[in-house]
């Protein structure tokens, strides 16, 4: 089977040595059970990037664009691709500028067409907050959506939305969690330790994401000053980069937590995993929130988690019971639900148990990929009983 794929993550067309995150070893994964994987996705002209091979069938295509030129760069080289190659199945990563290529391939080569939704953000107020722009981009989702043969969802939450609000066939909509490697965090040591260079606090609550508006880190600043009045002992580590860290770091001279809160920056991410195993839980608070795949690594490490009810991985947590969840404009509620693991390291460690043996079972990408090729199995059967 050869698949088309139109992403967004430009850091599939980069070298690997200046990659943060698992995405090129993930497709490479998809790819062992594929004929060829051909993904479309942007990069910045700077960039010069080429075309590049991840494995022997797995090619990424970069445009020299981002942004709206995207489009039709990306719609070039993908009618390229679908001329010189059957094409069996185009998968896009989102309903949006991605899906809008993928759905004018499918015009044009009538090919099967599989989306992606990664988050709850079509119809959904925090993000049509936070740019006019999102507006136009929710009806071209909305759009998009019913014109795809099938569409591939995080939870099933966002099934059930899609079905009630937009009246989307139950059938044509598959439940398919974002997968990890999860023995990188299983299998190795701490390499960074973060309890002797951080050793006048008791408890580290660890935030790892982008400083961007979506994440949310306001919340859990303000969460934090609430907590260290009775928690003094307790350090807020923030790793990550972006343009909210001036706001960010203003706000937190504002709240008196300069002594309490430590940002990071940028950390490579083969030391990742020892901040996730120097750390005592983990907090996602995301406006919302495609999938989270912190979470899982630092359920992986046998951290448990607070996150916001937004989040795709709300729903195995809940039901997993390894982690605690909250409104994400309540930092109040937020602030009790650390205390509360803070307090009891008995539950802390419950829920960190269980849910190193759930991800284990269940998310490590090496025990999963196969399901990406039954998916597209399954978005041509649909596509050929809608043409009859």
């Amino acid at each position: 089977m050869n698949v088309l794929g139109i992403g967004g993550d430009s850091t599939l067309a980069m070298d690997k040595n200046r990659v943060t995150g698992d995405s090129q070893d993930r497709h490479i994964e998809y790819g062992k059970y594929l004929s060829n994987l051909f993904i479309i996705v942007p990069s910045p002209k700077r960039m010069k990037s080429k075309v590049r091979k991840l494995s022997e069938n797995v090619t990424v295509y970069p445009t020299p664009s981002q942004g709206f030129r995207f489009i039709w760069d990306s719609y070039r080289i993908g009618r390229k691709i679908c001329r010189e190659n059957k094409i069996d199945v185009i998968t896009t990563q989102s309903p949006l500028l991605t899906g809008l290529v993928g759905y004018l391939l499918k015009r044009k080569f009538g090919i099967p067409l599989n989306v992606q939704l990664h988050g709850d953000y079509l119809n959904n107020e925090f993000w049509l907050e936070e740019s006019k722009l999102n507006y136009f981009l929710n009806m071209l989702g909305n759009f998009i959506i019913k014109k795809a043969d099938s569409i591939r969802v995080v939870s099933n939450r966002i099934k059930e939305k899609l079905v009630k609000q937009l009246n989307i066939p139950y059938n044509d909509i598959f439940v398919l969690p974002i997968f990890t490697n999860i023995s990188r965090f299983t299998e190795n040591l701490p390499k960074i330790n973060l309890r002797e260079k951080y050793s006048g606090f008791k408890y580290i609550v660890l935030f790892i994401g982008a400083l961007s508006k979506t994440k949310n880190v306001d919340v859990l600043l303000k969460a934090a000053a609430e907590i260290v009045k009775k928690h003094p002992e307790t350090l807020f580590l923030i790793v990550g980069v972006g343009e909210e860290k001036k706001r960010l770091t203003n706000l937190t001279i504002q709240l008196g937590l300069e002594q309490n809160v430590k940002f990071e920056g940028a950390v490579p991410y083969e030391y990742i995993p020892s901040y996730y195993h120097s750390c005592d839980l983990l907090v996602l608070p995301s406006k919302h929130e495609g999938w989270g795949r912190v979470i899982i690594e630092a359920l992986a490490c046998g951290r448990p988690v607070v996150l916001s009810d937004t989040c795709g991985s709300v729903e195995f947590v809940a039901n997993a019971k390894c982690g605690l969840s909250f409104p994400p404009n309540r930092p109040d509620i937020l602030a009790e639900k650390i205390v509360y693991l803070l307090q009891n390291s008995e539950v802390r460690a419950e829920m960190g148990n269980r849910g190193r043996t759930y991800v284990k079972e269940t998310m490590d990408i090496k025990k999963n990929a196969y399901k990406y090729r039954d998916l597209y199995e399954k978005t041509i059967e649909l596509s050929k009983r809608k043409q009859t």
